[in-house]
Formats: C-alpha cells, structure tokens, sequence
C-alpha cells in the first residue's frame, strides 16, 4: 500500500526494482554508497611478489563456498604457485567453521591460509591492499559491498556469477566471473589473474570505475536530480 501511495521509490538492487515496478511507475534504482573517493588507494597492478596473497572478506558460513576456495588454493600449491588465503569473518555457523578448519588441516594448508575472524570494518581497507586478489566463492549472494570495497583498494576481484554479482560486474571488464561450486574454475581464474598482467590491470582500472559510481560523491547529485524532477 505504501509503495503504490508513494510519490517517488527508491531501490538498491535490480530484483526489488522488478518487484516493485508494478505498483509505482516512479520507482528507480540507485547505486547505494560505500566509498568517498578520498578513500580510494590508487595502484595500476598486483601479483608482483614472491607470494600472491588472496582475500576472502565474508560471514563463515555454507553459502560463501569456502571449501571450494581452500581446494582451489591446493590445486594451485601442487602446480607451483606460491599462495596464500586470509580468510575476514565472523562464523555464523560453528559447525561448518570447524569443518572448514578440518579441511584446511587435512589438505595441509595450515602455514598457508589463516582465519583471522572479526576486522574492525576501519582496518579491512589495509588487507586489500595487501592483497593481490579478491575472491568471492559464494554458492548464492545479494549484491555484496565488498566489490566495492576491494574495488577501490584496487584488489582485482574473481567472483562466482550468482545473484546480484552478475547484474554488476561484467566477465573480463571489471572482473572474472565463474560458474559456482568449482574449485577447478577457482583455480583456473586465479591461474589466469597471476599470469595475464595485461587483463589483471585492466580489471583493477575498470574496478575504479565501478566503484567510482558507488561512491558518495556520486550518489548526492543523483538522488539530488531525481527529486528535483518532482
């Protein structure tokens, strides 16, 4: 009822837009801020150390495909690569952390990849700029604000094509996009992000980009034109 009655909607994801677009033809969807643009660290390129550090930044729980991560980082260990996983996020379920851990010991990763739990969301700028990659693993997923996040640390991003992610990213342009519930495809997209520099900072620049349109600088003049309209 509400929705019908109001003079004007707003929206931050593409599903709610459809959902609502039947009751208010003046309903348009916005990009929700999560950066100013004095934030952002400027680098044109990464995986240029010894060891190429990955960041999972995610709540612990069976949806965000751990385990696939954690065997993709195996299957790049046994072809050589000198890798490494820091996994940021509090467990929502104790029993699939411990199964994770478990994992971890029996594949032998334990000096390679580390579960820091709970970052003060202040400090997860730095570990993506420590970073070389950003992975996102999840099995199902929203529109997480971590893209944008790593984005504007210029942490390039490998993400799985689920939910709200294929309505923001693009495959090669901002990011690799890969099918879901694949350490192989994992492994693969990691593999071509280490060894493809010419993609690698293509993506980190197009990253900027993105994130420059979830940016608060961004958002006030367009919510400000909108209602200006009214």
């Amino acid at each position: 009822i509400l929705a019908s009655k109001a003079n004007f909607i707003f929206v931050y994801s593409e599903e709610i837009f459809h959902r609502f677009k039947s009751l208010n033809k003046h309903i348009k969807q916005i990009r929700t801020p999560v950066v100013g643009l004095d934030e952002f660290y400027i680098r044109e390129d990464t995986c240029l150390g010894k060891e190429i550090k990955i960041i999972r930044v995610c709540w612990i729980i069976q949806s965000k495909g751990l385990e696939y991560l954690i065997d993709a980082v195996k299957i790049l260990v046994g072809k050589g690569y000198n890798v490494s996983l820091s996994i940021i996020g509090d467990a929502k379920s104790e029993s699939y952390k411990r199964s994770i851990i478990k994992r971890i010991n029996d594949l032998e990763l334990e000096g390679r990849i580390k579960i820091l739990g709970w970052i003060p969301t202040s400090e997860i700028p730095k570990y993506f700029i420590e970073s070389d990659i950003h992975a996102i693993s999840s099995l199902s997923e929203g529109t997480p604000r971590v893209i944008i996040e790593g984005a504007s640390m210029g942490t390039p991003l490998i993400a799985t094509n689920v939910g709200g992610i294929s309505n923001t990213l693009e495959n090669e342009v901002n990011a690799l996009l890969i099918d879901p519930s694949s350490e192989h495809k994992l492994a693969e997209a990691i593999e071509k992000m280490i060894e493809r520099k010419s993609l690698r900072k293509k993506l980190i620049s197009n990253g900027y980009n993105i994130a420059r349109t979830y940016s608060f600088e961004n958002f006030v003049p367009e919510i400000t034109k909108v209602l200006n309209k009214l």
